[in-house]
């Protein structure tokens, strides 16, 4: 399932993952796919002073359960960045794969 852009489409992933990152320090759009019964997703936040053309980004991708929304695996993928990266993630048959810090290969194997 290719990634979702979420903006108030009121489904269950949206309310699952409603919570776990603040809206009003996000940059750019909430990327978000459905596995199983997680809701895998991953957001940018503001993280340096100044103007917007100086402005520095993290990156998180957290994994949630879509039926309760707790979260069951959380990663800082990268941090003091100059632009929101889109597509942090891909999901292949049971695994997640992201670069952490650009340089290390993370794979997570999702249970569903």
């Amino acid at each position: 399932m290719p990634l979702a852009r979420l903006a108030g489409s009121g489904s269950q992933a949206e309310a699952a993952i409603a919570g776990h990152y603040n809206a009003g320090t996000v940059a750019g759009p909430v990327e978000a796919v459905e596995q199983g019964e997680l809701v895998i997703f991953d957001y940018h936040e503001i993280s340096g002073s100044g103007p917007a053309q100086n402005a520095l980004f993290s990156s998180f991708i957290k994994i949630v359960e879509r039926a309760t929304g707790t979260v069951v695996y959380t990663d800082t993928v990268s941090t003091g960045v100059q632009s929101v990266i889109p597509d942090l993630f891909f999901v292949l048959h049971d695994m997640l794969y992201y670069i952490k810090d650009r340089r290390t290969l993370v794979a997570v194997r999702l249970a569903s």
